[in-house]
């Protein structure tokens, strides 16, 4: 095995030998394995990184500023639109770590799922375009839907495919909630009175969003799923409360 070949090579090399013996790991602590939910190697337990924690109060220190240029005083934020960035900046997170465990962290597969990401805004555009008398609460239905398949769906699933059939269909389920949440976006955008505050809440809810990611060091990828989902339907809650159907 491999551990007999190394005490074979390691007794025939002198040198090699001594620099084992004098550089032995003494004070070996617990770490956990990594898996495709936590793969975070640098990461001893689940935990959130100082650094990591220190940027995040900064950012939201900076967001929390932002929103006076964002919104004007005596105007409050638009929840709807607010959870709806919360959420698709966490889905699209999830979804490119997912990505680079199937395929590898380049650029390229970076490229491809934002592509796909592109590609399937373009599609909810046309959809919203093409279906004037949009059902909100079947949309919410199929964005739901379409979040559970992506949580119960293993990643090892994919690898069973050969690589540009892997490629696509990963990315179109992985993706799919961002059409149902694009059209949901479109309808409820076109529909806004004030679409200044519309697109300045969605902006800000996509930055708090960026800093619940480090929420995965803890729980784990697949876990930021639940929380899309909630803020997902936290969404659908403050759209009802606007009266709109």
């Amino acid at each position: 095995d491999n551990m007999g070949q190394f005490e074979q090579i390691t007794a025939e090399n002198d040198a090699l030998r001594t620099f084992v013996t004098n550089n032995r790991v003494r004070d070996i602590r617990p770490v956990m394995l990594t898996t495709d939910n936590w793969p975070y190697l640098y990461l001893e337990k689940p935990s959130v990184p100082a650094l990591h924690l220190c940027l995040s109060i900064l950012l939201l220190v900076v967001f929390v500023t932002l929103r006076t240029f964002m919104i004007a005083k005596g105007q409050r934020i638009n929840w709807h639109f607010f959870f709806l960035g919360a959420a698709f900046l966490l889905l699209e997170f999830q979804n490119i770590s997912k990505s680079a465990l199937l395929f590898g962290s380049t650029w390229l597969v970076n490229s491809f799922t934002i592509s796909g990401i592109l590609v399937l805004i373009l599609l909810a555009n046309v959809m919203a375009y093409l279906w004037k008398n949009i059902n909100v609460k079947l949309l919410y239905l199929c964005l739901v839907t379409s979040i559970v398949v992506a949580y119960v769906l293993p990643l090892s699933w994919f690898n069973t495919l050969s690589y540009l059939p892997r490629m696509i269909v990963s990315s179109l389920l992985l993706n799919l909630p961002i059409f149902f949440a694009g059209i949901v976006f479109i309808n409820s955008f076109s529909k806004t009175k004030s679409a200044n505050i519309a697109f300045g809440s969605n902006l800000l809810g996509a930055g708090i969003g960026g800093i619940l990611e480090s929420v995965s060091f803890v729980t784990g990828i697949h876990m930021l799923l639940v929380l899309v989902t909630l803020f997902y339907l936290a969404s659908f809650v403050a759209l009802r409360r606007q009266g709109l159907p």
